[in-house]
Formats: structure tokens, C-alpha cells, sequence
């Protein structure tokens, strides 16, 4: 692990880290596992902002999505960081679950957007194992609507189903998964 403007991110390759990430699953760890798509405007906007930092520094892994991370990275010692481009890893991810007991939450984007990801895995990926889909609003939810999602994620979490998070780095996405992890 790198720190970066003192935001976490992970020194390696998308192979290495979707490896590991598999294999904590299928050892039984049933903890959710937040990954973010970490960009150099994502770590300047932690920067600024402490509580988006605590939001990123929370996530299981921080993938190095952009070249500048990647070059700081090297800069800093790390010779085997390499770019792990979000939609590779998360097409990487879903090709290879496809076959095994492990579930996906798809979380982010505008309305709709998970839905047609949910969609694309099955046909294109073959992956069936998408066991639910949601976008956050474009606003701070209420304590209710937070609750009930949690209840939600929190019936996945004690069902016999593994799975992974994968989210864009968005302040509002990252906001919303903190809230997510207290609430369960």
C-alpha cells in the first residue's frame, strides 16, 4: 500500500489485486469488500476535503486508475504499481465470478446505469450472480431511506452470498458507502 497526499492507494497490478480480493472471499470472509477507481482528481478533492479522504481511506482497496497515481507511485519506490483501469478490473472481476459463489452489488451511477450493467454482465459476461442493483441520489438521503437501504445489503451480508462492491470514485458514490458500512 502507497499513500499518496494521505489517501491509500494500492501498489500493484489488476491481476494481483483481483486475486487476492477472490481468495479473501472464498476463504469465508463475509465483510464487504469497497473498491473505488481512484483518480488523481479523487485524490486532490480528499485533499480538500478530510471527510471524503476518511470516505476513501475506509474502502478495502483504492485502485490506482489514472497514470498520475501510477507515476507518483513509481516516483516513490513502488517499480510494480501499474494502472488498474475500473472498467478493466471490473470486467476482469465479473469474467472470472462468473462460475463461483460470489455475488455483486452494483452501487453508483445515475438512475438506471446499474441496471444496464446488471444487464451487460448477464449477456455479455455470462455472470448471473448480480444479486442486486442500486443507485444512491443526488442528494443527502434521510436517516430513513439510509436505514432501509441498509437493511437491505445487510439481508445480503448474512445470506449465504459473498460479494463485492465495485463503485466509481464520485464523492457522492464514496459518501454513500461510508453510510452504507455504519449503518450495517
Amino acid at each position: 500500500m502507497i499513500k499518496i497526499l494521505s489517501v491509500n492507494i494500492a501498489d500493484a497490478t489488476i491481476s494481483i489485486i483481483k486475486g487476492k480480493i477472490l481468495q479473501i472471499i472464498e476463504n469465508g470472509d463475509k465483510n464487504n469488500l469497497c473498491i473505488s477507481a481512484s483518480s488523481a482528481h479523487g485524490i486532490i478533492t480528499a485533499k480538500k476535503n478530510s471527510f471524503f479522504k476518511e470516505v476513501l481511506n475506509s474502502f478495502y482497496i483504492n485502485l490506482p486508475d489514472g497514470m498520475p497515481l501510477v507515476l507518483i507511485g513509481r516516483l516513490k519506490g513502488f517499480k510494480k504499481i501499474k494502472r488498474c483501469y475500473g472498467p478493466d478490473f471490473f470486467r476482469d472481476t465479473i469474467a472470472e465470478t462468473k462460475d463461483r459463489d460470489i455475488k455483486h452489488f452494483l452501487c453508483g451511477g445515475k438512475e438506471g446505469v446499474a441496471v444496464d450493467l446488471k444487464k451487460i454482465c448477464e449477456n455479455k459476461f455470462d455472470n448471473k450472480n448480480i444479486c442486486g442493483v442500486y443507485s444512491p441520489p443526488f442528494y443527502d438521503m434521510t436517516k430513513d431511506e439510509l436505514q432501509t437501504l441498509a437493511n437491505s445489503l445487510d439481508r445480503l451480508k448474512y445470506s449465504k452470498t459473498r460479494n463485492i462492491r465495485i463503485s466509481t470514485c464520485k464523492v457522492y458514490e464514496c459518501k454513500f458507502h461510508l453510510h452504507c458500512r455504519c449503518c450495517i
